[in-house]
């Protein structure tokens, strides 16, 4: 399988005398005006002209209309209705927009995907370019509606968007403020502290099961990850939840229960409004599918006051994790160890606890939250000791 080919025998590809095929994308072409040259700079610039961003004030609020050329009904076209910028973060480093079902939920996202050069219309952020239901190929604006062409995955169907038209009254979802989604946390902030002095502790169990294993007198091992916030507002006694009710990773898909994809979720946004979402961590769908950072992200449009990973290896063992740089999440997240994290779960779910945590501020910075002791004598006498130990 491949996106280019020229099938010429030459030696690198700026020789090749044929022309090129493509095979990716909406549709294949053969084209014989493609010329290839080698440059020494792997700054993308030197190759290409580059975008420059020209708008001062950008669309926060825009009525849509998609018509397609086998005469749909504009107004039933799924695309069609208001669509609003998310005014507190971007995506790829560019603004996106979203509009909403009946019930006030996000229905559909329009964003920049800056690896495909497209900008997209999906349920979610998709990044394979075979998944993505609409696109339009403008790439040179920061605004996606001069887009009046957006292509679908079937080869010619394409739909029309018409940035003048007027919805009919029944047909545009008005936003509750409270409906809408939040990326603010809920209670009140009572200090400030960056994420290096900040502290995770069990602050209550309703049935006392997770206090007989988690000491409420000290903090849980845990550690910040390497994304945003770098800093946040301390918080007590918010409800722990876990992540589908629980459901284990190796019962996670694709399209069912993805943490990449809130599309997916068999829970909706009233289960994690307001709490905190303890979640396993997976290398797949953390590592290799999208960021934990996404995780946090998706969370965060559901109304999640923070994010616990729990370490999936190791017993005890918690370190950083990283993240997208083209994400901009403010609430935070800390991983705990792989035994925190599963007594929680089960005293959850197995007996029914209702847990809460509080987010803390170490009131004295000059000491580290987390330190590391290792025996190195060739004896080995205290080797027990080894392992992080967390400040209380």
């Amino acid at each position: 399988l491949y996106e280019g080919i020229c099938r010429d025998e030459v030696s690198t590809p700026d020789k090749c005398g044929e022309c090129w095929e493509f095979h990716q994308g909406i549709q294949s072409e053969i084209n014989c005006n493609i010329i290839v040259h080698a440059i020494s700079s792997t700054n993308e610039a030197d190759c290409m002209r580059q975008p420059v961003n020209t708008i001062t004030t950008p669309t926060t609020e825009i009525t849509l209309c998609f018509s397609d050329p086998i005469g749909s009904d504009t107004y039933e076209t799924p695309f069609t209705g208001k669509w609003y910028m998310d005014p507190t973060t971007t995506y790829r480093n560019r603004n996106y927009w979203y509009t909403l079902d009946t019930n006030g939920y996000i229905k559909y996202v329009m964003y920049y995907d800056d690896e495909w050069r497209y900008w997209v219309i999906d349920q979610y952020f998709v990044t394979e370019p075979g998944m993505m239901d609409l696109i339009c190929y403008k790439y040179d604006e920061f605004e996606p509606f001069n887009c009046d062409t957006w292509h679908t995955q079937t080869p010619g169907l394409t739909f029309t968007m018409d940035t003048t038209c007027t919805l009919q009254p029944s047909t545009s979802p008005t936003p509750a403020p409270t409906d809408m989604p939040s990326v603010s946390p809920t209670p009140n902030p009572t200090a400030l502290c960056s994420e290096n002095n900040k502290y995770v502790a069990i602050s209550h169990s309703a049935n006392g099961v997770v206090t007989f294993f988690l000491d409420t007198e000290q903090a849980l091992t845990s550690y910040h990850t390497n994304f945003p916030p770098y800093q946040s507002m301390d918080f007590y006694h918010e409800k722990i939840v876990v992540f589908e009710n629980g459901l284990p990773p190796t019962n996670w898909t694709v399209s069912k229960s993805n943490p990449c994809n809130y599309n997916t979720w068999q829970y909706n946004r009233s289960y994690y409004e307001g709490n905190i979402v303890l979640i396993q961590y997976d290398d797949f769908y953390g590592g290799l599918s999208c960021t934990v950072q996404q995780w946090t992200w998706m969370f965060e449009q559901y109304g999640a006051v923070a994010v616990l990973i729990a370490n999936n290896k190791d017993s005890v063992h918690v370190y950083a994790l990283p993240g997208d740089p083209t994400l901009v999440t403010s609430i935070p997240t800390r991983m705990i160890s792989e035994y925190a994290g599963n007594t929680i779960i089960h005293s959850i779910g197995m007996y029914n606890d209702e847990v809460y945590a509080d987010f803390g501020c170490y009131e004295h910075t000059e000491f580290p939250s987390l330190v590391c002791l290792t025996d190195y004598s060739n004896v080995g006498n205290y080797v027990y000791l080894d392992g992080e130990y967390q400040r209380q």
